[in-house]
């Protein structure tokens, strides 16, 4: 047991993880979550000074960048400015992943600062081999579609840097708090983003009766799918296992449904009560997603959580690719048209070229032979017509 706290000591010093919020939406929420939030360094960057200063406290570390190109004001949602901002403090970015291990990156994607500097950021941790991921929020439908297109071509550019990402559409809020406030569902977003990222850090840095360590987290992590499921749930009480399946599936915050999932990764945590019978339950219904999947597995008991079933479950889903189809311009269908009657007639021509002169002769003949009598008549000479 010793020999365990030693190696939990050494691996809590070893594994440094960054949690960074880029542009004013993403430094605000890495500002609350790093007032909550422990076992992690916080960042958060923006070329937009003022904005550092409202959300900077003793847990959050700040990184302005861009003075020259905004004279420490904002991006007014030009992607280019912040891109050639980020671009311009490329050194100053590889020191921030300096002994980092994982980063995590938060952003609201359709403005400036989020998208724009957001792949160079992301680039950067790639080119020193980092793990990296991506907690993302889309635009509100009704900001446009110049917003929503913003934020979809800078996912495009980030996705081949990060090991995985998840989504949060904004339109989610409507559907959480019914009847409620905006502030009411950004608390519960946030909320939800802090028992995420805890129950990670945890798993990373503390072990348990069955251990899952960082290499397990970086198997999971690295392949070629991209997609994350991140869920973590918690019931208590008598029947808290009939509520933990019921709530199992659901995950308010995803995009994407739980499908075609790859690896899988999950940790169930319990006090001195916890039984093997619930382990083997909510083993076999997270095996039934595919049981075909690379599944690593944790447990850990602890006093704390007497009477409270828990579990956390990190997925990476594949993607079905869709060849997309080229578009034609007028002018190539034209070409094209072109090209193939000429085929057509080289076509006819050999087939006539190929014919000896007896199946010439016999055809003539039977085209002849069908002709109509009015055909016939308006072969005959006109002078003789008129006879």
């Amino acid at each position: 047991m010793a020999l365990k706290e030693n190696n939990s000591l050494y691996r809590a010093k070893r594994i440094n993880i960054l949690i960074v919020g880029l542009g004013g939406g993403g430094a605000m929420i890495v500002s609350r979550l790093s007032q909550k939030l422990e076992g992690a360094h916080f960042l958060a960057a923006d070329t937009d000074v003022a904005n550092l200063e409202r959300v900077k406290n003793p847990s959050l570390k700040t990184f302005a960048f861009g003075a020259e190109e905004t004279q420490g004001l904002g991006t007014g949602r030009n992607v280019s400015l912040a891109q050639r901002a980020a671009e311009k403090v490329k050194k100053q970015i590889n020191q921030i992943f300096k002994k980092v291990d994982l980063v995590i990156f938060i952003t609201s994607l359709g403005g400036g600062v989020g998208s724009g500097a957001l792949p160079i950021f992301a680039q950067a941790a790639h080119e020193k081999q980092i793990l990296s991921l991506g907690f993302f929020t889309l635009p509100f439908k009704f900001e446009g579609n110049r917003k929503q297109k913003i934020a979809q071509q800078s996912l495009e550019r980030t996705i081949p840097y990060l090991n995985g990402y998840l989504i949060i559409p904004n339109e989610k809020i409507f559907t959480l708090v019914k009847g409620g406030t905006f502030q009411e569902a950004f608390t519960l977003i946030n909320s939800q983003l802090v028992d995420w990222l805890a129950s990670l850090i945890h798993i990373i840095r503390k072990p348990g009766l069955i251990n899952v360590d960082f290499s397990d987290f970086k198997s999971i992590l690295k392949g070629k799918e991209k997609k994350l499921f991140l869920n973590h749930l918690q019931a208590q009480g008598e029947h808290r296992l009939e509520k933990f399946l019921k709530e199992m599936d659901k995950n308010n915050l995803s995009l994407f449904p739980l499908e075609n999932v790859k690896r899988m990764l999950f940790y169930i945590r319990g006090g001195a009560d916890l039984k093997m019978a619930e382990v083997e339950t909510i083993s076999q219904k997270i095996k039934s997603l595919n049981p075909a999947a690379k599944i690593i597995f944790g447990l850990e008991k602890e006093k704390g959580l007497k009477g409270t079933l828990e579990a956390t479950l990190l997925a990476l889903m594949g993607e079905k690719k869709i060849a997309a189809k080229k578009a034609t311009s007028p002018q190539k269908k034209r070409k094209l048209r072109k090209k193939k009657k000429k085929t057509i007639l080289k076509k006819e021509i050999k087939k006539v070229q190929r014919r000896n002169a007896l199946e010439i002769h016999k055809e003539s003949q039977k085209e002849e032979f069908q002709k109509t009598p009015k055909e016939k008549e308006w072969e005959i000479p006109a002078f003789l017509r008129r006879k």
